[in-house]
């Protein structure tokens, strides 16, 4: 299971919010190597965020998922910021990323823990 969510201060109309969120979603899962169908993806847009004392867009993204590594961590924050900065034209220096390992026995879906 994994869980992306990208909070911006951007601001997006429903087709393209829908569109970014399909992007990220199959992104995710080629970069965690999960299908689709395990995989959570939030945009949260038009967010009152500043960074480094001014407005201009930025991004803080949140990536939670059951086995996420240091090594793995490394890896994919490139790889996101390189996919933000094409989806949403948010320069890389502008988007801080929070990896987090989420145990499976604290993870529920369907009723029941991943454990």
């Amino acid at each position: 299971m994994v869980f992306f969510k990208v909070s911006t201060n951007l601001v997006f109309d429903a087709a393209q919010a829908q569109q970014i969120n399909y992007s990220l979603s199959e992104f995710i899962a080629q970069q965690t190597n999960q299908p689709a169908s395990f995989v959570m993806v939030e945009l949260a847009d038009a967010k009152h965020i500043m960074f480094a004392g001014n407005n201009a867009p930025t991004a803080y993204v949140e990536c939670k998922s059951i086995g996420m590594n240091a090594s793995q961590a490394n890896i994919m924050s490139a790889a996101i910021c390189k996919t933000l900065h094409t989806l949403m034209a948010i320069s890389v220096d502008r988007i801080y990323i929070e990896f987090s390992h989420q145990p499976a026995e604290l993870w529920g879906w369907n009723r029941v823990t991943f454990e």
